[in-house]
């Protein structure tokens, strides 16, 4: 009990945010923000602080589903270096992209690993007052 009330004390309250997409972002990717943020709201761990994370994570996971579908369409063969050089270049922005799509998911509590680290507070109930059934 003594260490469940001393966490209390310690923890950073933070208002949740309103979950409004950053200007800089183009019409989908607000679209992915909005549908990522509205679960994050829900669980009261997003606040508007956390608005350019997650828009770097949209940015960032859109990205590599891009490059994802850019490496399906090209066809390597033997001997074929230019093809082989854009397939590797392809691949490398796309290992960026998905290392910054997952970076910014850690942060951000959107995969299994970093959920199961997040402690919600618990929001105590005010005591109750004898008074309160007289007030509207």
């Amino acid at each position: 009990k003594d260490e469940i009330e001393q966490r209390r004390r310690e923890q950073v309250e933070i208002q949740v945010g309103t979950g409004e997409p950053p200007e800089y972002l183009n019409a989908n990717q607000r679209r992915r923000f909005r549908d990522i943020v509205k679960p994050l709201i829900k669980l009261g761990i997003y606040s508007d602080l956390d608005a350019d994370c997650l828009a770097t994570y949209c940015i960032a996971s859109m990205e590599y589903t891009a490059l994802t579908k850019e490496l399906s369409k090209i066809e390597l063969k033997v001997g074929d270096e230019e093809s082989q050089k854009e397939y590797k270049r392809i691949a490398i922005e796309r290992d960026r992209a998905f290392a910054q799509a997952r970076t910014t998911a850690n942060d951000l509590g959107l995969n299994i690993t970093s959920r199961c680290r997040i402690i919600k507070p618990e929001i105590a109930e005010p005591p109750k007052n004898k008074f309160d059934q007289f007030v509207d």
